[in-house]
């Protein structure tokens, strides 16, 4: 839980130092956004090398190493003199930093948890969203897939509809949904892996997913920025994000449709 606090909540809250970012290197919103994207996308693509380094020496030792590049990056950022000295700084050792730390850790909580392994997960997530509230998902009243589906759908609109809050009230209650439900997608994601498609797997079928994720985060991050250059705000970059979060959502809830067509392919063949 301190990992996702520390790393986590850090990096969830680089919106809030954007403006200011931005100002200081005076730099465009698409330069600022790369800062995002690279650190992202490094996290991402360390997961894989982390589970297979934590499976041969540990999860602890490769943990450790990871929170020790995260304070490491968070320091020099603080004495970059250009944002392509915090490229690196802040975009590859804090990114790989997490990705050490989050990879092993997600491996080790489903591995550790199997009656209540969503609410360890929601515990764990707990320190950087408030998605934990999804602990239900162990109480079996409704599938956990089915929660994954709608909270990846519900969480799509909430993104197409911000252009549209014009007022503060309006802002917070979706920015509270968007919690909601991008918190329930990240605390599900890894047991469903683990429920789906086994435990034993859970290093590989993990890796696959975050390294897929990766390729999606470094495009809309710089997307969304280059978006707001042009456009002058954020909306269309709210739009295009939450039509990408939909297509994924319709894409997940046609997976029983392909299951069965697969079935039935079977039977014939």
């Amino acid at each position: 839980m301190i990992h996702f606090l520390v790393v986590g909540g850090c990096v969830s809250s680089f919106g809030v130092f954007f403006k200011t970012i931005k100002e200081t290197f005076d730099s465009t919103a698409a330069d600022v956004a790369w800062l995002q994207a690279i650190l992202t996308f490094v996290a991402f693509m360390t997961v894989p090398p982390a589970n297979l380094l934590s499976s041969r020496v540990g999860p602890r030792p490769v943990v450790a190493f990871g929170g020790l590049l995260v304070n490491i990056g968070y320091f020099l950022t603080a004495f970059a003199p250009t944002i392509w000295v915090a490229y690196f700084t802040y975009g590859f050792l804090i990114g790989a930093g997490a990705g050490c730390s989050y990879g092993p850790s997600i491996v080790v909580i489903s591995t550790y948890f199997e009656k209540r392994r969503a609410l360890a997960n929601g515990i764990a997530f707990a320190a950087s969203s408030i998605g934990a509230f999804w602990w239900f998902a162990d109480l079996n009243f409704v599938k956990k897939k089915h929660i994954y589906q709608t909270a990846t759908l519900a969480n799509g609109i909430v993104f197409c509809l911000f252009p549209f809050a014009k007022q503060y009230v309006g802002l917070a209650i979706l920015s509270g949904l968007c919690g909601v439900f991008a918190g329930s997608i990240v605390v599900l994601a890894p047991v469903l892996l683990a429920e789906e498609l086994g435990l034993v797997n859970m290093p590989v079928t993990s890796s696959v997913m975050y390294c897929t994720c990766a390729f999606f985060m470094l495009g809309l991050n710089v997307l969304a920025g280059f978006l707001r250059d042009v456009t002058g705000d954020w909306n269309e970059s709210f739009l295009v994000i939450g039509s990408s979060v939909m297509v994924a959502a319709i894409i997940n809830l046609a997976e029983p449709l392909a299951a069965r067509y697969g079935r039935r392919q079977t039977r014939e063949a």
